[in-house]
């Protein structure tokens, strides 16, 4: 397990305070699978206590788990970079993802589902990342999987493809 406090506060630190939604975060490693691949997950408790751009609607929304997707997904690459947990970041240092954290890295490819609302005051979410596809010398694609949820059975969850921009590319 990896956990940075100050890290994260930096990872958080280009979003407006009022939208700093992300309180505690914790990255796992999990052992090999038989494709070789390390499962990577970061998993994060939220608070919203009032939303950055509308009144209290009671309940967690699609631009909620956008922006809360974001930031832990955010720390998680972060702690790859300074930990050397993904391959794709060997070439990466720390100073280099917080200066490109908001050029290189898009969401391609967004789906999220709600099956309980979910109370926005305390709840927690979870990252994996399922697969790493480098298609060219440019772009790096991530697809992983998240869930949101709360301790009073709310719950939500997404596939989410971001692309990666390659720092040989730069």
């Amino acid at each position: 397990m990896y956990c940075d406090d100050k890290l994260l506060e930096r990872v958080l630190s280009p979003y407006y305070s009022n939208c700093h939604y992300l309180r505690t975060a914790n990255v796992y490693v999990g052992e090999d699978n038989k494709q070789g691949c390390t499962p990577l997950m970061a998993k994060g408790e939220f608070s919203i206590i009032r939303s950055c751009y509308i009144q209290d609607t009671g309940h967690f929304n699609a631009v909620e788990f956008n922006l809360c997707y974001n930031q832990l997904a955010y720390y998680l690459l972060a702690m790859s970079v300074k930990h050397h947990l993904l391959d794709i970041f060997t070439d990466w240092n720390m100073a280099q993802f917080l200066q490109q954290q908001l050029t290189h890295f898009y969401i391609v490819k967004f789906n999220s589902r709600y099956y309980k609302p979910i109370h926005p005051k305390e709840f927690f979410g979870v990252i994996e990342i399922e697969k790493v596809s480098t298609k060219n010398k440019k772009s790096t694609f991530l697809y992983t999987k998240c869930s949101f949820f709360d301790n009073q059975n709310g719950q939500s969850e997404g596939q989410v493809l971001i692309n990666i921009k390659n720092n040989d590319t730069l």
